[in-house]
């Protein structure tokens, strides 16, 4: 009675994984981020420095050249040609090349502490997941244009030890950052 359950069971777990296919990153590193974009450009970050681009939709990927860090996030402007790298600990990159050339973003982030993730959202306002160095996790804008910044503290809201760990855009004008032991933030404005 146990074997026709099982076999059930194990066909749907061929047919659910069916779906998926595996492509060589060149890398066993820990992966932390990734940006598709809508030519079919992409990029993955993730631990010892590993930055990783595709030009054909993710079917193949080759290292870029970056500046050694463990990196957190990717994220590229609506242009396509701006895109940010932000580094676990230090300085966040900057590129006007799509992924060409790499170098230190000129901001006001510099040499900050924890960077979680980093999101572009549909009006080119960079968000920042930040994890301070003594537990003042916020959720900062940056305005990517002009370099001013406003910082919306995570632990006015939930204690300091929950960290913001990922930020998506339901719809214009709206984020949801969701975060330790089941965070979830809204904002509309």
């Amino acid at each position: 009675t146990c074997l026709l359950p099982c076999l059930l069971f194990c066909g749907s777990l061929t047919f659910a994984q069916s779906a998926w296919t595996p492509v060589a990153s060149g890398t066993n590193h820990h992966l932390k981020g990734i940006h598709m974009t809508d030519g079919g450009d992409g990029y993955i970050v993730g631990d010892s420095g590993t930055a990783l681009r595709s030009t054909d939709a993710g079917n193949s990927w080759f290292q870029m050249s970056v500046p050694f860090a463990d990196f957190t996030s990717v994220a590229f402007q609506s242009e396509r040609d701006t895109g940010f790298i932000t580094p676990f600990f230090g300085t966040i990159l900057v590129t006007y090349t799509g992924g060409n050339a790499w170098a230190p973003a000129n901001s006001i982030f510099n040499g900050l502490c924890y960077w979680n993730k980093m999101r572009i959202d549909s009006n080119n306002l960079g968000w920042l997941l930040y994890d301070g160095c003594f537990g003042n996790h916020e959720v900062i804008t940056w305005d990517i244009a002009t370099g001013d910044t406003t910082n919306f503290p995570v632990y006015q809201y939930f204690p300091y030890t929950w960290r913001p760990q990922d930020i998506d855009f339901p719809s214009r004008g709206s984020a949801v950052v969701v975060g330790d032991s089941g965070m979830v933030l809204r904002t509309t404005n």
